[in-house]
């Protein structure tokens, strides 16, 4: 019931601008105490001096309380322990609500930053550029279980003859590829405004990017600001599970996406439209794969029933394409065409899964 309250009272809450100049880090915590220590000195290490950080800690109970503890006078530290586990949804929207800064960036419990200035640079960039609504960072990825640090795709190398781009031209370049909160300095009140949270959506970071880029311009700071850890005790979500009710839930951030670039009056409104059809049919086809080599035709009639009913031309768009009519011989023989499915299900790590189901679920198990 409490927890029920608490999302409840999230809905009727107004955006409040932040104090100009402050950034807030926010750390959402569950269960992270042998990690959460090193995410705090590094938020503390930074060398940005109108800042906060703010823990949101979601009902631990691994000794996060007794860490916490210890960073209880710290001038620069709010901490907030929710009574109860609200959600990971909840948790990122408390956190963000509970942030007094006009700039915010989130980081997980279980990762560290890794540049002492990269919130300077990033200020940097918006004292030029007011109009600033994102500003990205570069990320690397820590291996625990091998301990060892590895690059990843975030490298704006290619961006540093002009680090700061518009909102239109950054949204059109990362339609298909998704930028997280990894290194990512953000407008609160933006964020508020863009209320992506309630709609329970695993991927409401790339959305929220999106949202928030057609809105203004996007920086970028050309250096390894953040780490972000994989580690045994990260919760992933099968997607390949989902009832169709939450499946087409998950879906629904490409039409909300689209509705804001073209509100936005972002250029090349037909390569967006083209993403948005393009996404929705290929996580489709996918879902029907999944739902063929582990349910069968039963339960792939669910979701190909509710997709006619709410998507039709989509629906029968994909239905008529060589790639699904390939998926329906491979089924059709079952002795090779099952082993097959389930290679490809093995081997295949994006669209939605990566999208929607969290990037192994980074944030935890219940943030």
């Amino acid at each position: 019931m409490l927890a029920a309250l608490l999302r409840s009272q999230l809905v009727s809450r107004q955006p409040v601008a932040g104090e100009a100049g402050l950034v807030s880090i926010v750390i959402t915590s569950y269960n992270n105490a042998r990690f959460l220590g090193q995410a705090i000195e590094s938020a503390l290490a930074q060398d940005y001096p109108q800042l906060e950080i703010v823990v949101s800690d979601n009902a631990s109970d691994d000794g996060t309380a007794e860490l916490l503890e210890r960073y209880a006078h710290h001038p620069h530290l709010r901490i907030f322990r929710n009574p109860v586990n609200v959600g990971m949804h909840a948790n990122f929207q408390l956190g963000a609500e509970r942030a007094r800064g006009q700039y915010l960036t989130f980081l997980s419990s279980d990762d560290w930053l890794k540049d002492p200035s990269f919130l300077s640079q990033a200020m940097q960039l918006v004292a030029q550029r007011p109009d600033l609504t994102l500003v990205f960072g570069e990320s690397l990825c820590w291996e625990e279980d091998r301990g060892r640090l590895r690059d990843t795709w975030r490298s704006y190398a290619d961006l540093a003859a002009q680090p700061v781009r518009p909102g239109g031209e950054v949204f059109l370049r990362f339609l298909d590829i998704q930028l997280g909160w990894d290194a990512c300095l953000m407008r609160r009140d933006l964020l508020l405004e863009a209320d992506v949270l309630r709609h329970g959506v695993n991927c409401f970071d790339w959305e929220a990017n999106l949202m928030l880029m057609v809105q203004g311009a996007v920086g970028f700071v050309s250096c390894p600001s953040y780490v972000w850890r994989i580690h045994a005790a990260q919760a992933s979500e099968a997607y390949k599970n989902w009832e169709p009710e939450r499946f087409f839930q998950q879906l629904g951030f490409i039409d909300r996406c689209a509705q804001a670039a073209e509100k936005a009056g972002v250029p090349a409104l037909s390569e967006v439209r083209s993403w948005q059809h393009s996404f929705w049919v290929s996580s489709m086809r996918q879902q029907l794969l999944f739902s063929l080599g582990w349910g069968g035709w039963p339960r792939a009639a669910r979701y190909l029933s509710r997709a006619l009913r709410t998507q039709g031309s989509r629906t029968l768009n994909m239905l008529a394409s060589p790639k699904f009519l390939l998926l329906l011989v491979l089924y059709a023989v079952p002795r090779f065409g099952l082993p097959v499915l389930r290679r490809l299900h093995a081997g295949h790590h994006e669209t939605l899964q990566t999208a929607c189901a969290g990037r192994k679920s980074r944030r935890g198990t219940a943030l």
